[in-house]
């Protein structure tokens, strides 16, 4: 009896850790979301377009959100992707940090350009920013294409 009571005290004030993993071969949504085994996942630190969003001016929009999307598709493409869960992100997602072949899934969607570092949650990925802007990747482009996210 004194050994159920034990586990009992145990579980409650050791509860298990918040974190999970999870992988598989990913569905995308967005540049920053996927899909893994039903589990929405929110790539932690990242911000970008939404998928229907356009960017740039009215003379001159781009589907920027479906390119972001097109990135991690391409980026990820028949790798199993095996992710971190952290916590919970936004509209019911988990925040996860991702790999995929052994690399940083965020920190190469910053690298292409497509999205950028959060600013709240992103600063491991500020320095790999700096280098996309400086190279005019992706956003970088078109100095209209991240009107979007100011405030």
């Amino acid at each position: 009896m004194k050994s159920i009571f034990r586990v009992v005290i145990f579980l409650v004030f050791f509860p298990a850790p918040v974190w999970a993993q999870v992988q598989g071969i990913p569905l995308v949504l967005g540049g920053d979301v996927l899909v893994i085994d039903s589990i929405r996942i929110q790539l932690q630190g990242l911000d970008s377009p939404q998928p229907e969003q356009q960017c740039g001016t009215d003379e001159k929009p781009f589907p920027c959100g479906a390119v972001a999307r097109t990135a991690l598709m391409d980026l990820i493409f028949g790798d199993v992707v095996s992710c971190k869960i952290l916590g919970d992100g936004n509209d019911g997602a988990k925040l996860a940090t991702c790999t995929a072949g052994g690399f940083d899934v965020a920190g190469n969607m910053v690298h292409t350009g497509w999205v950028v570092a959060d600013r709240a949650t992103g600063q491991r990925y500020r320095a790999i920013e700096g280098k996309a802007r400086v190279a005019r990747r992706g956003l970088w482009r078109r100095p209209d294409a991240l009107a979007w996210r100011r405030d």
